[in-house]
């Protein structure tokens, strides 16, 4: 596995990271044993970077991988985000999930459907007393005390520009809670925003907003701050080239310190390693 260094302090981290949307997803078909085994050869593969989500799974995707990380007694850099929320109907809906996804398993419609829908069920609240229990929580599922990475979940220009936004998380990191924060952004707005920030240390883009930014001033503030830029959705937003050959692309320049992909199938996570060695 190749790695990459960001920050002044130079953290250490693979190129390709695990994108872990999928688990605990009820629109996920795989069988657990399988997500299973694929966290675990992430592990073996060299991948030292998981990228998650309070909201992934309603919490399941932080509870899965911090079990099998505690298991394994590795310490990977976890990277997680909040700032988003399911509606009161998805929550209430929770405890069925077991049931649930045993029925969504048996039609390709119905997983279309939740995935779908997904969006239209989520929230977001970016109040600062809401992110600290919103930590709290993602702490707790993961079973460890400080997370290596906190981003706000694809939050707008205008909620960046809350003025107390950034004095929280910074309390998070002399309190301990987190190592670095940043910003998971969608569009140019909220990335020009997100720049605002004094101690931001990792963004993590698209890669069409990638695209469009190495084109532009704000790559060059990028990189002279050293901030650590972690690609996403490299395949989705790639669709005429082979997975593999996505994500070596996105990498090729050099500018990229990983780009997260989201599998839960060994084979296929065996595939885009070898695509970055």
């Amino acid at each position: 596995m190749r790695f990459s260094y960001f920050g002044p302090e130079q953290e250490r981290l693979s190129v390709l990271g695990l994108g872990c949307s999928r688990i605990g997803s009820l629109g996920n078909a795989t069988p657990s044993q399988q997500i299973h085994r694929t966290v675990e050869l992430a592990l073996e593969l060299g991948i030292n970077v998981f990228d998650t989500a309070d909201v992934y799974g309603q919490g399941d995707s932080e509870l899965t991988l911090g079990r099998l990380l505690k298991r394994s007694g590795q310490r990977p850099f976890i990277i997680s985000k909040i700032g988003k929320r399911f509606s009161l109907k998805m929550r209430a809906l929770r405890p069925l999930k077991p049931m649930l996804r045993s029925l969504i398993a048996q039609s390709a419609g119905a997983r279309r459907t939740v995935s779908a829908r997904r969006g239209d069920n989520m929230r977001a609240n970016f109040d600062p007393a809401y992110l600290e229990t919103a930590l709290h929580g993602s702490l707790r599922r993961l079973q460890i005390e400080t997370l290596d990475a906190l981003l706000l979940h694809s939050p707008s220009s205008d909620q960046l520009a809350a003025a107390n936004l950034e004095q929280q998380l910074q309390r998070f990191r002399r309190d301990g809670k987190i190592r670095y924060y940043g910003v998971s952004c969608d569009d140019i707005a909220s990335l020009t925003a997100a720049l605002a920030f004094d101690g931001l240390s990792l963004l993590e883009l698209p890669v069409d907003l990638i695209d469009t930014c190495r084109r532009a001033e704000l790559w060059q503030q990028i990189t002279s701050r050293r901030i650590g830029i972690i690609a996403r959705e490299a395949i989705a937003l790639r669709p005429t080239l082979a997975p593999a050959d996505a994500v070596s692309e996105v990498l090729q320049p050099g500018d990229i310190a990983c780009v997260v992909a989201g599998t839960s199938r060994p084979a296929h996570l065996t595939e885009l390693a070898r695509a970055v060695q």
